[in-house]
């Protein structure tokens, strides 16, 4: 075996000899407590996540690991921190077992080799069979020495690999020169989905790279480069693509000192993008004015979700709670906001918000289950399912056909055409009133809520607010979706006022 080999030239074989000798007459396994089942003959091994390897036990999990690798049984692999406590030629031949079963198409799907002291000449093989490799959805490579090269040689692997979704290549001295090897390689690249590239020391001309990346990649949804040193000029840069940016749902940029300029530029973005919904800053040196910009420019936000603003240094005061207090009482899309605020009465308008988000998905639901009856009988019925998945329709949604589907075909798109939403959802809980009865109660429950969120603010209240609208908006949405920011935004407003 290559291990012994290895260790007979170091001179040190008797003793590992041993050890397994040891091993072996106790009839114990030191993978085994490694070793997780996920399904029937499929394991999850994970070394160095929640238990640390012995010192004495280092040699053996590494012969183990091998066995097991060859058994292709293995379909999420954690390994961290084990070279450590190996020869450093340990790293090379770890990562040649892993290239061998890429090759050879092992169900291997997740592939966890943080804090392993990896350099780029180590992985070169397992770089050319991650190539072609079409199991592995997520790598994560975090903490360790790959540089610049090593970015080179994965964004050639992403030039034509098809599967992978998910890399983490943190702390890895990339660079600028390795940022750009990775941005040149998504230009092309239509799969990866999460790219966390966070403590790498990228500077400007990374930053450029990047942007010009988002700014013809489709695919991208979440982006990390908290950490990384980050000046004016590429903050600026970076708001100025996410402007136009319509991929990117998640962008961290913590732990960059952004400054008051910095927050104008990403505020004057917030008011223009309408896809990003996650927006973090921890320990980005915020302000209380940085934090007004902020959510100033929710008042023209509809589909940030998260705003988290913690491990900044901003005073509390009544003064600046009533001022976020003012400004997020008329966004109904923001479901958390982490920040040093004390205030209450926000508390209660997140509140409101996320029991307005589910009794949005309801209504939603009930729309798409409805045009799918009424749609049953006619030559739409192959893009039902579609219609189904995307309003999220689940298997115990579909027993309501039983209940609905002997009603009239013709009456129920005639109230779909209608674009009475009410009459919808009347129809979508045929037999069980209960159901619509609950939507009903949901919806006063918030109108109360908005109710003592208004007089908290000393805002007008309407008098019409808390009547029950007749009408409310049409389900064309579904039809032909166009921005579902703005379906939303009508749907409110028929929940909060009828005139």
């Amino acid at each position: 075996m290559k291990i012994l080999e290895h260790y007979l030239g170091n001179g040190i074989f008797v003793a590992i000899f041993l050890l397994l000798l040891a091993y072996s007459q106790s009839g114990y396994a030191v993978i085994e407590k490694y070793l997780t089942p996920i399904s029937t003959g499929f394991y999850k091994l994970a070394i160095g996540t929640d238990q640390f390897p012995k010192e004495t036990e280092a040699v053996e999990l590494y012969i183990e690991i091998e066995n097991y690798l060859k058994k292709d049984c293995l379909k999420e692999v954690f390994i961290r921190y084990l070279c450590t406590q190996l020869p450093d030629s340990a790293r090379y031949l770890i990562l040649n077992m892993i290239a061998d079963s890429l090759r050879r198409k092992a169900p291997l799907t997740l592939l966890d080799l943080r804090s392993n002291r990896i350099k780029a000449q180590d992985f070169k093989l397992f770089i050319e069979s991650l190539a072609i490799n079409q199991t592995v959805t997520t790598l994560d490579l975090w903490d360790n020495h790959l540089g610049a090269e090593g970015a080179r040689l994965i964004g050639r692997a992403l030039r034509t690999n098809t599967t992978l979704t998910t890399l983490a290549l943190g702390h890895n001295h990339l660079g600028s020169n390795g940022t750009r090897e990775l941005a040149e390689a998504l230009r092309t690249n239509n799969t990866l989905t999460n790219l966390d590239i966070r403590t790498n020391d990228i500077s400007l001309e990374g930053i450029k790279a990047l942007t010009k990346m988002l700014q013809v990649n489709t695919t991208l949804t979440i982006l990390n480069l908290s950490s990384n040193n980050l000046d004016l000029d590429s903050i600026k840069l970076l708001a100025k693509t996410l402007q136009f940016n319509t991929a990117l749902t998640t962008l961290d940029l913590s732990g960059n000192n952004l400054g008051p300029e910095g927050i104008r530029a990403i505020a004057d973005a917030l008011r223009i993008n309408n896809t990003l919904a996650v927006l973090r800053l921890w320990f980005s040196n915020l302000t209380q004015d940085s934090v007004r910009m902020l959510v100033d420019a929710l008042r023209d936000n509809s589909t940030l979700t998260i705003l988290d603003l913690r491990g900044n240094s901003i005073p509390d005061t009544e003064k600046f709670n009533l001022y976020i207090t003012q400004a997020l009482i008329d966004n109904y899309s923001l479901l958390e906001f982490y920040s040093v605020s004390s205030s209450k009465l926000y508390k209660k308008i997140l509140l409101r918000n996320n029991l307005l988000v589910q009794l949005l998905r309801k209504i939603k639901r009930a729309s798409a289950f409805t045009l799918t009856i009424g749609f049953y009988d006619t030559p739409l019925r192959p893009m039902l399912p579609n219609i189904l998945e995307y309003a999220g329709l689940d298997m115990h949604d579909r027993p309501r056909f039983t209940n609905v589907r002997h009603y009239n075909s013709e009456a129920t798109r005639e109230i779909i055409f209608s674009g009475s939403l009410e009459e919808i959802i009347r129809l979508f809980y045929y037999g069980d009133n209960a159901d619509y009865r609950e939507i009903l109660r949901e919806v006063n429950t918030l109108r109360c809520l908005q109710r003592e969120i208004l007089q908290e603010n000393l805002r007008e209240i309407p008098q019409t607010m808390v009547e029950l609208p007749e009408v409310l908006p049409t389900n064309d949405f579904l039809l032909g979706p166009r921005d579902e920011g703005e379906w939303r935004q009508n749907l409110v407003r028929s929940i909060f006022w009828t005139s």
